[in-house]
């Protein structure tokens, strides 16, 4: 799973690139970056974050960006953009500015944290990435001796988010992989980074790290990274049959011969 993702980014973000190219010419772009915030092996769709430099070329740099989103729709994945389009005045872009202005609010959309958290840069400007990460990202890792108002704040909302999942009755007519686990685990592993900062966006790498940083619990990281690869696995694998399904209804003869 770790290389099929890895190699579906590469392809992905070569293919966005190139055409992105097509659609504005290099010398009018503003300094932005395209950021990948899901999981790298998704096909349904790809999740994706645009960090840009809130200057006046955004404007025909969004137009660009949708012609991009049509053309992936037709002919790839159709791109996701959840974190853009709650954050900023642009359709598809936000600064760096907007993004603290909106965090700057007591937020308790902790999707938007989330993806932030776990952004990785796809194509576009290195610079802006870490200056994002610098600026935005880093309040939500813990600092000794520093304020942590965001850290804890996150930490207890996403606790909650957890708790919610876990408690709410599970369906006997049907499974949905990442609502019945793979949610409840990235959310657990975002919540392990931030507390032992761990600068690292993906989930495989991280738990390696939390090993290191916290090898008392060493055994309960391993069954951590074993349910994710099972369940990881198995929704992948499922959507080959049935790409746009989460829930599998097991009272269907179709969706129980594909299982």
């Amino acid at each position: 799973m770790i290389n099929f993702g890895n190699d579906f980014r590469k392809l992905t973000s070569t293919y966005m690139e190139k055409l992105f190219g097509l659609f504005l010419e290099k010398e009018k772009w503003p300094e932005f970056v395209i950021c990948g915030v899901g999981t790298k092996a998704d096909q349904d769709d790809i999740d994706i974050g645009i960090i840009d430099d809130g200057s006046e070329r955004r404007v025909e740099f969004n137009k660009a960006v949708g012609k991009l989103r049509n053309e992936m729709l037709k002919r790839a994945s159709n791109l996701h953009m959840y974190l853009s389009e709650h954050v900023g005045s642009q359709s598809y872009s936000a600064s760096i500015k907007e993004y603290k202005e909106l965090l700057d609010q007591e937020i308790h959309d902790f999707v938007i944290i989330n993806e932030m958290l776990g952004a990785a840069p796809i194509f576009g400007s290195i610079r802006l990435y870490y200056e994002f990460k610098r600026k935005i990202t880093s309040k939500y890792f813990f600092k000794k001796e520093k304020e942590n108002k965001h850290h804890e704040g996150y930490i207890r909302g996403l606790l909650g988010e957890i708790r919610s999942l876990i408690l709410r009755q599970m369906k006997t007519e049907s499974i949905n992989p990442k609502d019945d686990g793979i949610r409840m685990i990235k959310a657990l592993i975002s919540v392990l980074k931030t507390i032992y900062n761990i600068d690292e966006n993906d989930n495989w790498k991280t738990i390696e790290k939390l090993r290191k940083e916290d090898p008392k619990n060493n055994y309960s990281y391993s069954i951590l990274e074993k349910a994710l690869g099972f369940l990881e696995t198995f929704r992948y694998l499922y959507q080959l049959f049935d790409v746009q399904e989460e829930e599998i209804f097991l009272t269907e003869d179709l969706q129980r011969e594909n299982l």
